[in-house]
């Protein structure tokens, strides 16, 4: 029997229960003023009146459901966050939570979670009070625990239920990485007890009613949960944690205690120390920088009003099959979209369809559904040596080589071919997208659309209106950006564009810091320190040398000196040591799936005389002159783009730099840590570093 839709009040409650005929009680979400279910303030209260109204009701069973497609419950309102003043605050609403979530677990009579759609945060710890969870087997059914990424831990919870429910190390896992599974993983992981179609749904969740309350058989994994042998894997965790994340970011270590306390001490012990950590968390500054970025995110994650929307991209194709046009490829094809792959060399196209089997490797976890979707995903690649089929493109994107007559050529090309309505973009990384459409005779069609490499990795787009690009075409190039699940910004048509040009410096002052005798570890560790996820010597390694030197050019006509290439790189692309992709850079790499690294001692032979010479005498940078050297460098920049209204708002910079190069999230982006160093102190220390190392350091005007 199909649950009875509530009746709903006046105000249209966000959650509501009802008993139907067979004695089931149903409690549904659906908030009809937001697009997802969120655990406000508001549904906590009505939540606190239907545990009490189910208890005395006395149904033979209760099930939590979904009225909205696609989503269970999204968490809690983030918004509640930013209302903590104080930790015992922050405790205050964990505990509250915490209790009303426990009134539903101790029930008299069985209860279940009938899952589809995300079920995130609060809202997993909600469905872990149950007796039973049962989840749709639907793409957008994802199960997980990401608190830590705004630096707090599971507060209602989540911390103690998740543990008896999948084990330790498995939770330990969810809880630390922020890893979402979808409905076959959360099965085969123990976190639901069935994964159906979603047709099924709420029959099979009836279903497990009839089977009572959950009484729990003892499994050898829960062995490791028992102290004293619980205290190996938590110090595993812990260290794995520090060594990841080097100390900044607190929660995944307050959610290991918050575990522990549990293990160690019971569950309203556990339950406590959560509310405690939690409370303390929410009013850090990590938590509030975090929470910053994920506002900013949200912010920017709207399509421009009067833009086509996500739907209108249905078809699309790709000029260019190498690594960058496989993965662009990819990532439209999975987002449903039939793809049309075109390159002039058969053995091209074999390569980037072997990069989207590669990329599926990586991705899929094995279930009949992953499969079932990666053979989706080929079949929807078509692969192409002529112009077939681009006449009914949506978009169609350039991922030629970068070399501007050949991407004008191209571009002259597609022009005659496709639609007058199709969005013709470029995927350059470096030159100026009206030089690239200035001989089409529709230019205001075009516009650039900047993927980071790995495409499937990266959430950053840059989206490059040229001079005559029309506004409409870069507002449906952001609402397309949004539709392949990208953060877009939109950034103006100068040389670097905004994040190369930011970015290409820094890893060059990491270079001359080398080339004055500073260890290649060393400054990696320096950069890794402050909060970065990659060393820059091994950012370049990645990048290639040869590569950052081209772009380095490019710069340095535009920008000057202060973008010169140190020559370094240039004795190296001399040598062939052109980074990972020829198995030596910066760094050496081995073989096999580990592809350990060590410094490339040879490189010491092609030290130059330092840059500069210290006036206190000579001497090798340390820490903290690597990385005011290699930040500040960012931060001049980034003035200078300000200035130039490369970007319209710092907020976007922020966003950009977080997305684009991982810059240290728990610092707020590149121009919040430059305001709150202080710009006049980021001025002093430039000038200082300007009298010692030269021109390149002096403060842009802007600061």
């Amino acid at each position: 029997m199909n649950a009875p839709a509530p009746s709903r009040t006046a105000s249209r409650a966000p959650v509501a229960g009802a008993l139907d005929d067979a004695g089931v009680f149903w409690i549904r979400f659906d908030d009809p003023e937001r697009k997802v279910n969120v655990l406000s303030t508001e549904v906590m209260n009505l939540l606190s009146d239907l545990a009490d109204a189910a208890r005395q009701a006395a149904p033979r069973g209760l099930v939590f459901v979904s009225a909205k497609p696609g989503v269970f419950l999204a968490g809690a309102d983030i918004t509640l966050f930013e209302k903590i003043a104080t930790p015992e605050e922050g405790r205050e609403l964990a505990r509250r939570g915490q209790e009303i979530f426990g009134r539903f677990a101790s029930l008299p009579f069985p209860t279940a979670a009938a899952v589809e759609g995300v079920c995130l945060g609060g809202g997993l710890e909600l469905a872990l009070t149950c007796d039973w969870l049962i989840a749709a087997s639907t793409p957008k059914t994802r199960l997980g625990l990401p608190e830590v990424q705004l630096g707090i831990i599971p507060g209602l919870g989540g911390t103690q239920r998740l543990v008896p429910r999948i084990g330790l190390p498995a939770a330990l896992d969810l809880i630390l990485t922020s890893r979402t599974v979808d409905a076959r993983r959360a099965e085969k992981m123990g976190l639901a007890d069935e994964a159906c179609p979603l047709e099924l749904l709420e029959k099979r969740a009836q279903a497990y009613l009839a089977r009572g309350k959950r009484v729990r058989k003892r499994k050898w994994r829960d062995l490791a949960a028992r102290p004293p042998l619980s205290a190996l894997p938590l110090s595993l965790a812990r260290k794995g944690v520090l060594a990841k994340t080097r100390g900044h970011y607190p929660a995944p270590l307050a959610a290991i205690d918050a575990v522990g306390t549990g293990l160690a001490r019971g569950l309203a012990a556990g339950l406590a120390r959560e509310a405690e950590l939690f409370g303390k968390l929410a009013v850090s500054e990590v938590s509030r920088q975090l929470v910053l970025i994920f506002f900013l995110k949200e912010r920017f994650a709207k399509p421009p009003e009067g833009a086509r929307t996500g739907q209108a991209f249905p078809k699309g194709a790709v000029v260019g099959a190498g690594i960058m046009g496989g993965g662009i490829a990819h990532l439209l094809a999975s987002h449903g979209m039939r793809v049309r792959l075109k390159d002039i060399a058969p053995e091209s196209l074999g390569k980037a369809l072997s990069v989207v089997r590669d990329l599926d490797k990586k991705l899929a976890r094995g279930s009949v559904e992953d499969r079932l979707r990666a053979r989706q995903r080929m079949e929807r690649i078509l692969p192409t040596l002529d112009n077939t089929g681009f006449d009914t493109a949506d978009i169609v994107i350039e991922a030629v080589v970068e070399n501007l007559g050949l991407k004008r050529r191209v571009f002259a090309e597609l022009e005659g071919v496709v639609r007058q309505d199709a969005i013709l973009a470029t995927n350059t990384s470096s030159l100026p997208i009206s030089a690239i459409a200035s001989e089409m005779k529709n230019p205001e069609r075009s516009v650039g659309i900047h993927f980071f490499n790995p495409v499937h990795k990266m959430p950053l787009v840059e989206v490059i209106p040229g001079e005559k690009t029309s506004a409409q075409t870069t507002r449906d190039a952001v609402a397309f950006v949004l539709a392949v699940g990208k953060v877009p910004v939109v950034v103006a048509d100068r040389p670097g564009f905004l994040v190369n040009r930011i970015l290409l410096p820094y890893v060059a002052e990491a270079i001359r810091c080398f080339v004055d005798g500073a260890p290649i570890r060393a400054i990696d560790a320096a950069l890794l320190g402050f909060g970065m996820p990659m060393g820059p010597l091994e950012l370049a390694d990645t990048v290639g040398i040869d590569v950052g030197a081209k772009v380095s050019h490019i710069l340095e006509e535009a920008f000057g000196e202060r973008m010169r290439a140190p020559g370094l790189m240039a004795d190296m692309e001399q040598r062939k040591w052109l980074g990972a992709k020829t198995g030596i850079g910066f760094y050496t790499y081995g073989s096999g799936k580990e592809k350990k690294k060590s410094p490339n001692a040879a490189l010491d032979a092609l030290r130059a005389a330092p840059v500069g010479a210290h006036p206190s005498g000579p001497g090798t940078p340390g820490t903290e002159e690597i990385v005011d050297r290699c930040i500040l460098t960012m931060v001049n920049e980034a003035a200078r783009c300000l200035a130039e209204k490369v970007v319209a708002t710092s907020d976007e910079l922020d966003l950009a730099m977080v997305f684009g190069t991982g810059f240290a999230p728990f610092r707020g982006g590149l121009w919040r840590y430059a305001t709150a160093r202080g710009l006049p102190a980021c001025r002093a220390r430039l000038a200082e570093l300007a009298t010692r190392y030269g021109s390149r350091f002096a403060p842009a005007d802007v600061l």
